[in-house]
């Protein structure tokens, strides 16, 4: 393994610029650019109740192949995206709105992972290029960059901010301790390539999904397996609950599955008959559960009754990622092969 190696003088000015960023010194936005509309456009929280009244409400343009992944930051202020054109494009939300405010440039290949840190401060992207890398948020300006044999695929960072997980294609995960740069731990256990990393809110579990249809949840204390699951497809995304008892996992096996984090069991499953799954997200209260597919479509279901609430359509192509605001206001999605992001919600007074 490779970490690329800095001169003393900028690893101080990477040292003196991570402690900025998570002491809230990090400079203002800038680079403002693609200003959507000036007035407010104020939404519902989406609902069990409301769902069938989802509709488009934006339409970010500006990737110029597919968007692979989407992340919304925690305090819900900022959307970044991961797109095959080599690029993650971060924008800034606001009033029901949205408009970029940086281009994240510097990778060589598909950058497939994207993820905010737990102060919004931080963004991690993993790319085809074989690397890992971490940018101020606010800033667009690349702080580390971490050398993996393969492909990187999935990224997340611990809810601490202490360290960065990332995947890769061989398929290994590495923990990445962020003060110092060095690996602190290599994760085996996977057969095929790596997709998604997601870390628990109290970071006491990671869990990782793979092509091999497996999914393994990891003690972060050790970072031992504690449960080895499986779908009979690729798994690619996870979902935890809030308070880290279930985990959410989306296949191409057309299903999502519900695990007891504890137990390692399967508690229920949501299918869809007509394609292929590639994300998991749910609503503020964990009512509502959204799934992005193959077939270009966006599913609502209602996690108590287990029953579909509403279909959303709009992109062309592969729906191939999607997120829940923290507020659960607005869920964003990423389109594979239309190669823009969709925001959706419900207008107040609509």
């Amino acid at each position: 393994m490779k970490i690329k190696q800095m001169s003393a003088g900028r690893a101080r000015l990477f040292v003196t610029a991570l402690c900025a960023v998570f002491l809230g010194l990090a400079a203002p936005i800038v680079n403002t650019t693609h200003a959507q509309s000036s007035s407010p456009l104020r939404l519902e929280p989406i609902t069990v109740e409301n769902a069938a009244q989802v509709e488009e409400i934006g339409t970010l343009e500006g990737h110029t192949e597919g968007v692979r992944n989407l992340a919304i930051s925690p305090d819900g202020t900022l959307l970044a995206s991961a797109s095959f054109d080599d690029t993650s494009r971060v924008w800034k939300l606001a009033d029901g709105r949205a408009y970029e405010i940086a281009t994240l440039t510097g990778h060589t290949d598909n950058v497939i992972g994207v993820a905010f840190s737990q102060n919004s401060q931080l963004i991690a992207t993993g790319s085809l290029d074989n690397t890992a890398r971490v940018w101020d948020a606010r800033r667009g300006e690349q702080l580390f960059e971490f050398f993996h044999a393969s492909s990187v695929t999935g990224v997340a960072f611990s809810p601490d901010g202490r360290y960065l997980a990332s995947g890769d294609y061989t398929p290994l995960v590495y923990i990445w301790d962020l003060s110092t740069g060095e690996a602190v731990y290599e994760l085996t256990g996977h057969t095929g390539v790596m997709d998604t990393l997601v870390f628990s809110a109290d970071g006491s579990r990671l869990a990782s999904s793979n092509w091999d249809g497996s999914i393994i949840i990891w003690d972060t204390a050790s970072y031992q397996p504690l449960h080895t699951v499986f779908h009979e497809g690729d798994v690619f995304d996870l979902w935890f609950s809030r308070d880290g008892s279930r985990l959410y996992s989306a296949a191409f096996d057309s299903t999502v599955r519900v695990w007891d984090v504890t137990t390692g069991e399967e508690i229920t499953r949501f299918t869809n008959a007509s394609s292929s799954l590639f994300s998991v997200t749910l609503n503020t209260d964990e009512t509502v559960l959204a799934v992005s597919s193959q077939d270009s479509s966006i599913y609502l279901w209602d996690v108590a009754n287990e029953i579909q609430l509403a279909t959303l359509s709009g992109h062309n192509g592969r729906a191939m990622a999607v997120h829940f605001t923290r507020d659960g206001r607005m869920l964003a999605s990423a389109g594979g092969d239309d190669y823009t992001v969709r925001l959706w919600g419900v207008p107040a007074g609509g």
